[in-house]
C-alpha cells in the first residue's frame, strides 16, 4: 500500500500542473487518501478562501460522515466523482 507521503511525491508534478491550470478558474482540485483525508487542495485564490471558511483544507477528513459530496461518493463508489451545482 502506498503511504500518503509516497503518493504526494508521485503526483506532485501533476499537482503543480493542475495548480497552474486552475489559478484563474472557479475550480478547486482536491487529492485525498482512501479514507477521505485531504492531502492537497489547490485552486484560485478566491476558491481557496471559500474552501478555508468551510474547513476544506489539508488534513481535514471528508468521508461520508462529513455529508454527501464528491469525495464521499467517490469513496462509496470506488471511482472518481465530480459534482456540479
Amino acid at each position: 500500500m502506498i503511504r500518503n507521503c509516497d503518493l504526494l511525491d508521485i503526483v506532485n508534478p501533476f499537482l503543480t500542473l493542475i495548480d497552474d491550470l486552475t489559478k484563474e478558474t472557479n475550480f478547486i482540485f482536491v487529492l485525498t487518501d482512501n479514507k477521505g483525508n485531504l492531502l492537497d487542495v489547490r485552486g484560485s485564490e478566491r476558491e481557496m478562501e471559500h474552501a478555508k471558511k468551510n474547513n476544506f483544507v489539508r488534513g481535514a477528513n471528508r468521508s461520508e460522515s462529513a455529508g454527501t459530496h464528491a469525495i464521499s461518493l467517490a469513496l462509496l463508489e470506488n471511482k472518481p466523482m465530480q459534482l456540479v451545482g
